[in-house]
């Protein structure tokens, strides 16, 4: 039951966070990723976030994530006791609506070509050296 509830997105969701100010964090993301696509789950979307404001480690992460929608969240220092109500309400309208499902729009993981013979593997995070297939 537990397996069709993690393919069931009406009952499951899958995102990824990162500190876009990392970049160990981000490829780690991308990692995480690519994991979640070989156990057969969808990841709908990503999240930053990063203690210095700085657009250009977003629009890095941002870029490395497409096509996945990506939005920031707002930094919340966990230093002392976190102020939910203010960190939600800090929530950009993108990141509302990332959350609740709004747009689920992906393509396909796996991609066959019969004309060329050929098959596509969306395998973010990975290197194809990595990747072992077998027939």
């Amino acid at each position: 039951k537990a397996s069709s509830a993690f393919l069931d997105p009406s009952r499951f969701s899958c995102y990824l966070t990162m500190d876009t100010s990392n970049s160990v964090s981000v490829i780690s993301a991308l990692r995480y990723w690519g994991c979640t696509i070989q156990a057969g789950g969808q990841v709908y979307g990503a999240f930053g976030f990063s203690a210095e404001s700085s657009t250009t480690s977003c629009s890095l992460a941002k870029e490395k994530l497409a096509p996945l929608p990506f939005e920031n969240l707002p930094y919340v220092s966990t230093n002392y006791p976190v102020n939910w109500e203010m960190a939600l309400n800090g929530l950009s309208n993108g990141a509302q609506q990332l959350l609740l499902g709004a747009n689920r729009d992906f393509q396909s993981n796996v991609l066959f070509d019969q004309g060329e013979k050929t098959v596509t593997l969306f395998m973010p995070g990975f290197d194809k050296s990595e990747i072992k297939l077998y027939q």
